[in-house]
């Protein structure tokens, strides 16, 4: 976020480049087992996304990069994610459910929002598994220009949580 924002009733689209600060690409992981019990036992399952090494995100691309779009950047972004050199998904932003300007307003009717917050928008269709050893391979283009992206090898790292089914 580039200006705090707080119960926003109404935004436009091009309202949306004057409050942020640039865009990033993000990962944002989830256990599915984990997630898959707390939602039969009908609790909470925020932890299936606490983990460490759950949300790997790229540096961010300043908005001055992209300020010819300014009115409407909901059409210039798409992602890609490979996953050991296969493609898993690929999909641009103008096919979002929500566009941007919707989203912002809607989280600022219930969290304020502060210069740095990041927000995660949602994601293509691919979503998958992902194990140990795996090399996973994210951009984000703009206009089929690639201004971010990321590549790690998914690997197994110890924490505090251990789960147990109950």
């Amino acid at each position: 976020m580039k200006k705090h924002l707080s119960n926003v009733t109404r935004m436009e689209p091009e309202e949306v480049y004057d409050s942020i600060t640039g865009v990033a690409l993000a990962l944002d992981l989830t256990a599915r087992n984990v997630q898959d019990e707390a939602k039969r036992k009908g609790l909470p399952w925020t932890i299936s996304k606490g983990f460490d090494t759950f949300m790997p995100i790229s540096a961010m691309v300043s908005r001055d990069k992209f300020s010819t779009y300014k009115s409407n950047l909901q059409d210039i972004f798409r992602v890609k994610c490979s996953v050991n050199g296969e493609l898993r998904q690929d999909g641009g932003t103008e096919l979002m459910l929500h566009p941007f300007h919707k989203i912002l307003q809607h989280i600022s009717t219930m969290i304020s929002l502060e210069p740095g917050d990041v927000i995660l928008t949602g994601t293509p269709a691919g979503v998958g598994e992902l194990k140990s050893g795996d090399r996973v391979h994210c951009e984000l283009l703009q206009n089929n220009e690639k201004i971010a992206d990321m590549d790690f090898e998914c690997e197994n790292r110890p924490g505090p949580y251990e789960f147990r089914e109950t």
